[in-house]
């Protein structure tokens, strides 16, 4: 585990590995900063939750909402150590059913608010040679998905970004850590589960608290890329590579999917909490 501690800003700070994270961080003595899109009704635009964890509200997908969350930060006369990128959406959905609106929601939340976070953070880090970005990655921005090709689309960019970033950032003082999940017991998840795609379903589904320890590693051991499980280490290079191997075995991958999903579902209808346990 870290020792000193620090400040460190989550995006996605609501969502089932965000708030994981935060919780975590917080119990550890850090300062977390939570950045959500928006706060549960009634709440205010900041407020303190257990633990020392600030949220602040703000469009994440706009330069006037990261403007808010600098100034925000400022105030607070804190420099930010971390951003941990958690955010992003998953609308399961064919090509030819996809809304215009659910097209763009999902480039804006996965890519153009990663884009802006780090465009954010790192002259600041730069200036004090000294910072990490650890960004919450996918699978999907690896191996193909069938029925889910916009999202796929924009986890190849995520990954594109992140791994060219890293290399620009080189010799800064700023450390730049991937960590490329598969399907993980989240509420993004149990929307899956309802769609015709399968391939999300091929391995048991992570806990949150997996992708926890994995961002708890990845701080104490900056930079590089971690996939999880971690048997897609050795696939998922190879499957990149060659998109022919995939299309060969996609017919087996799609059957065991359809299986563990009916599976997923049926523990999902039994009231199965997101880590696994029954409520």
């Amino acid at each position: 585990m870290t020792k000193t501690p620090k400040t460190i800003l989550v995006t996605g700070a609501f969502g089932g590995i965000g708030k994981a994270v935060c919780r975590e961080l917080s119990l550890q003595g850090h300062m977390v900063i939570g950045a959500v899109r928006r706060l549960p009704a009634g709440d205010a635009v900041s407020r303190q939750s257990p633990g020392p964890i600030l949220h602040i509200e703000a469009d994440l997908a706009s330069v006037d909402g990261w403007k808010h969350v600098l100034e925000a930060v400022r105030s607070g006369g804190v420099r930010i150590d971390t951003l941990i990128h958690c955010a992003g959406t998953l609308i399961p959905c064919d090509i030819s059913s996809v809304g215009a609106g659910e097209l763009r929601k999902m480039i804006d939340d996965n890519i153009l608010t990663l884009m802006l976070a780090c465009r954010a953070v790192v002259p600041n880090m730069r200036a004090a040679r000294d910072g990490h970005i650890v960004i919450l990655g996918s699978l999907g921005g690896m191996i193909p998905m069938p029925h889910q090709a916009v999202y796929s689309a924009t986890k190849y960019a995520v990954r594109g970004f992140v791994l060219s970033l890293a290399e620009e950032l080189r010799g800064s003082g700023i450390a730049v850590s991937l960590i490329s999940c598969g399907p993980v017991h989240t509420p993004m998840l149990a929307g899956e589960s309802r769609h015709a795609g399968s391939i999300s379903f091929f391995n048991s589904p992570l806990s949150p608290g997996r992708v926890v320890r994995a961002v708890l590693a990845a701080l104490d051991h900056p930079g590089g890329e971690t996939l999880l499980p971690r048997i897609w280490g050795l696939i998922a290079p190879i499957v990149g590579a060659f998109p022919w191997l995939f299309r060969q075995v996609y017919p087996l991958v799609s059957t065991i999917g359809r299986a563990r999903k009916l599976e997923y579902q049926t523990k999902a209808s039994t009231c199965m909490d997101f880590s696994g346990r029954r409520q």
